[in-house]
């Protein structure tokens, strides 16, 4: 930044990293002039909406993954994103909306890659956005047995199964996610507007808790504090 100070990438990535620090009023900061300096940019809108869904800045967020997903035509990450933040703003029809172009671009996906479980997994969220629930669990089955270590998978599987009311199924999902979670993932989890609803749980509040007590005692996490 300082030998670039004009290079939004760079102010995407300060912001990226305070947001992931839970420092989110100045992390907007800095997404504010990456976007200003490159406002249909993939990376700055990606990092932006990042920032914002913790935020439940729902309106500013829908903005910049719209973006992103204009800029890439076929990613699945932006628009998957974007389901949730219009669910938080009651707009069914944007919901709908960014379902359908998930699930277009995640089968043209699985065509050429049929064991892209990270793809699988997003095609998961938009069948819960559409109501398609018997072929919802049969692509969670089938994600599981392609890529059944994969943390950001079964942290998008277990927040479909939050939203269909499989609560048992959902903390199946998520206790591996919790054994290897990170203070980022931490700060995230703690404003996730998809895990609301088992927020309260006392099993998913004991998954917290042990994720807090590992990280508590972690040499790195006492080096990073210190």
């Amino acid at each position: 930044m300082a030998l670039e100070p004009d290079l939004a990438e760079a102010h995407a990535a300060k912001g990226r990293i305070l947001g992931d620090a839970g420092r989110y009023e100045e992390a907007l900061l800095g997404h504010t002039t990456a976007l200003r300096l490159d406002p249909g940019g993939y990376e700055v809108n990606a990092a932006a909406a990042r920032c914002n869904i913790p935020m439940r800045r729902y309106e500013e967020a829908v903005a910049c993954l719209e973006r992103a997903a204009a800029a890439i035509e076929t990613d699945f990450w932006a628009l998957g994103m974007a389901i949730q933040c219009y669910e938080a703003l009651g707009d069914t029809d944007g919901g709908t909306s960014a379902a359908r172009r998930v699930l277009e671009r995640v089968e043209t996906v699985i065509v050429v890659e049929p064991d892209h479980g990270l793809a699988i997994g997003w095609g998961v969220v938009a069948l819960v956005a559409l109501h398609e629930v018997d072929r919802a669990k049969e692509w969670t089955e089938r994600a599981m047995l392609l890529e059944p270590d994969n943390t950001n998978l079964l942290d998008n599987l277990g927040c479909s199964m939050v939203s269909l009311g499989e609560m048992t199924m959902a903390l199946e999902l998520f206790e591996p996610v919790f054994a290897r979670a990170q203070t980022p993932n931490l700060t995230w989890f703690r404003t996730d507007n998809s895990l609301d609803p088992i927020r309260d749980d006392p099993r998913f509040k004991a998954l917290v808790e042990r994720a807090q007590a590992r990280l508590a005692g972690s040499p790195h996490e006492a080096q990073q504090h210190a």
